[in-house]
């Protein structure tokens, strides 16, 4: 398997060298900008969204596959939400993050604190 992945990523590098499409580093790519505070406080939220569904956010893709209700519900959640972010025009372009994108940002920090809050566990 390792091997299939390897041959694909050297395929795949091959092929945007070979088209022009190849741009090492972080400028210049496709919906990248360099607001590296907005960018890392995306991931965080990301990965304390993925913490409160039960770890990686690929997780809930095999868990639904094996018939677990929650995380087959989770899938369409994420697909919602990538479409949301798209249609709503919050998604980060080459000129920057957008103030929708601060906004959500900061909301869904909110948002996940509180759902985090409601559903501890009580002593």
């Amino acid at each position: 398997m390792v091997s299939g992945v390897g041959v694909l990523l050297v395929s795949a590098l091959v092929m945007n060298v070979f088209l022009g499409l190849f741009h090492p580093g972080l400028n210049n790519q496709p919906g990248s900008h360099l607001d590296h505070g907005w960018r890392l406080a995306g991931m965080l939220l990301v990965g304390f969204g993925a913490a409160l569904i039960g770890g990686c956010p690929v997780r809930p893709i095999a868990l639904a596959r094996e018939g677990d209700v929650g995380a087959g519900a989770a899938v369409p959640r994420m697909l919602v939400g990538g479409g949301m972010v798209h249609s709503w025009a919050v998604r980060s372009t080459l000129a920057g993050v957008t103030p929708g994108g601060k906004f959500a940002t900061a909301f869904g920090f909110l948002l996940l604190v509180a759902v985090a809050l409601a559903y501890q566990e009580k002593e």
